[in-house]
């Protein structure tokens, strides 16, 4: 009976050790798979180096030309805030301009990539290799989508608490948006009934 047991024991022992290669193999494929169809569908994704949209150039592309995006997001969703202001209510304020809009304005940053120096948004390029990989349009009528409006205008409180500093001014067309609407143009996207640009409408 017990040379029963250890002579399937010992063929169970060998179909695990036959099993286990196998499935570290099909682990492998799986994640080499995620990775090209990420990949395929994403493209690059490096974000931006003020608000964190990622690239919508394919992967790959950082020899060819720069790292751009159309959906750049209010800076504050990243703790941007106003340090110094004419105005003194606005100081430790999240912000909510987008990266095309400091561009295109006066506006200075500055953060541990800069070592705490202030830099002219428009001279963002000289501050190191990365941010000189991207190409941000100065455009002060380029707003962010709908969708990134409505989060911060819902979540305002939270990102003040997060990054401990004051709410940003919302505007009231802002807090006019529903989470439903935006979460209907997301999958008019996702169903391929509408395109992504449609999140730029209010």
């Amino acid at each position: 009976m017990n040379k029963g047991l250890d002579s399937k024991q010992q063929e169970w022992i060998k179909k695990l050790h036959e099993f286990q290669p196998k499935t570290e193999q099909y682990v492998y494929l799986k994640g080499e798979v995620v990775n090209k169809i990420i990949t395929s569908v994403i493209g690059c994704v490096k974000t931006c180096p003020f608000c964190g949209a990622i690239c919508i150039n394919g992967k790959n592309h950082d020899d060819n030309y720069d790292h751009e995006t159309p959906f750049h997001r209010p800076q504050g969703i990243k703790g941007y805030r106003f340090e110094s202001h004419s105005n003194s209510s606005k100081i430790n304020k999240l912000v909510t301009e987008t990266c095309p809009q400091d561009v295109a304005g006066n506006g200075r940053f500055k953060n541990s990539d800069t070592n705490d120096e202030w830099v002219n948004y428009k001279d963002y390029r000289q501050v190191n290799d990365y941010y000189r990989s991207w190409k941000i349009t100065p455009d002060l009528s380029l707003e962010s989508s709908s969708y990134w409006k409505w989060f911060m205008a819902t979540y305002s409180s939270e990102l003040a608490n997060y990054y401990n500093a004051k709410e940003p001014d919302i505007d009231i067309t802002w807090k006019s948006l529903t989470k439903e609407k935006e979460i209907e143009k997301l999958r008019k996207i996702i169903k391929g009934e509408g395109d992504r640009y449609s999140l730029m409408d209010n």
